[in-house]
């Protein structure tokens, strides 16, 4: 895989990252189903994790959300960044 291909997937797994938490929170906050919750906690940790074997460009990724509009989407890139930090 070419570096540039490597940058358009990180950049895929943080847009599929960034739209699940909002999705995720919009779901909390309608006091959606559990399942439908879950369905996006789901999908934003299979990308986070995508992003973490990603190296350097993932962590790079996982930060920049921590300032994103949305609350939810600050909270789950806190919870993903910090363990890089340990």
């Amino acid at each position: 895989m070419s570096i540039q291909d490597e940058s358009r997937a990180v950049a895929r797994l943080k847009a599929r990252y960034v739209d699940a938490a909002i999705k995720y929170g919009a779901a909390c906050d309608a006091h959606s189903h559990p399942l439908t919750v879950n369905r996006y906690a789901r999908r934003v940790i299979a990308a986070a994790r995508g992003l973490k074997k990603a190296g350097d460009e993932g962590k790079q990724a996982l930060d920049s959300p921590l300032d994103h509009d949305n609350p939810y989407v600050r909270v789950w890139a806190a919870n993903d960044v910090y363990p890089f930090d340990e």
